[in-house]
């Protein structure tokens, strides 16, 4: 059984870019779907439940990628929903490739 860290926050003291609340709340499709909807100002219906943590492989020579959220919708669109908690000044270049491994994968 995995051991709970002793400074680890309450729930009460979790908000959203916190890992474990974000995948948590995003797992739920209807409100993925809002979310998604809201922050692209169109209506969006997801074909299927939302993946949290979803690993992504094309090669055993390749780097992997972890996915926050993946889904995809009635029209075939994939959706992957990062949060960042913190500003990495490699953002672009790692959406970038993210978005190359997406395509060639899927």
């Amino acid at each position: 059984m995995e051991k709970v860290k002793k400074n680890a926050p309450s729930l009460q003291e979790l908000n959203l870019v916190d890992r474990f609340l974000f995948d948590e709340v995003m797992e739920d499709s209807g409100t993925h779907q809002d979310v998604l909807s809201i922050i692209l100002g169109r209506d969006i219906s997801l074909l299927n439940e939302p993946e949290t943590e979803k690993e992504v492989r094309i090669s055993s020579l390749a780097r992997s990628i972890r996915l926050d959220v993946f889904a995809i919708d009635e029209n075939q669109d994939i959706y992957d929903t990062e949060m960042q908690k913190v500003r990495k000044p490699d953002l672009a270049k790692r959406s970038r490739y993210y978005q190359g491994i997406i395509l060639l994968h899927f």
